[in-house]
């Protein structure tokens, strides 16, 4: 059942080659990019690519950097959670100093 559940992954992962491949054969032009400094010629499909790519990679650091700054909040805020659970626990297991003799014993009833 496992297998079949994630089936749709391996569909979903064969349309979008079958449509790169369609796009890179429609796409075979060559274009000229300037950079300012430097002018690049070579297959449309390569600058679409290359921009897409460098595109996911600068949104890839940016998720990163946030990912790991979440990450060590919660990290902090399990060891407050933790701290804040112990001294509630320290707080109920000592007696209340109105219920307790000054000998440590509870006053009989």
């Amino acid at each position: 059942m496992v297998r079949m559940k994630n089936q749709w992954r391996l569909y979903l992962g064969l349309f979008f080659t079958f449509m790169m491949i369609v796009f890179a054969i429609l796409n075979n032009q060559t274009v000229s990019i300037s950079f300012g400094f430097t002018t690049f010629s070579g297959p449309l499909i390569l600058v679409v690519f290359g921009s897409v790519f460098i595109g996911a990679l600068i949104v890839s650091l940016m998720v990163t950097g946030s990912y790991w700054r979440q990450n060590k909040e919660i990290k902090q805020l399990k060891k407050q959670i933790t701290a804040l659970k112990v001294t509630n626990q320290q707080q109920v297991q000592t007696p209340l100093v109105d219920d307790v003799t000054h000998d440590g014993h509870y006053p009989e009833e």
